[in-house]
């Protein structure tokens, strides 16, 4: 993903150099992600198993 939106922005910018100081931030973005967003999504999965082995 950081590789993706760095060569995006590469061709934005037309500088290999300025896109670099994004990388920080969108490692920060990609953990709070994983803290913030994997809890619910695998409890709103187990939910949807249980209710599905009901019927």
């Amino acid at each position: 993903m950081i590789a993706g939106y760095y060569v995006a922005e590469v061709i934005i910018y037309g500088n290999w150099l300025a896109p670099v100081t994004s990388i920080p931030g969108m490692a920060i973005q990609i953990v709070a992600a994983m803290v913030f967003g994997l809890p619910p999504a695998a409890a709103l999965k187990k939910i949807g198993i249980q209710k599905n082995n009901i019927f």
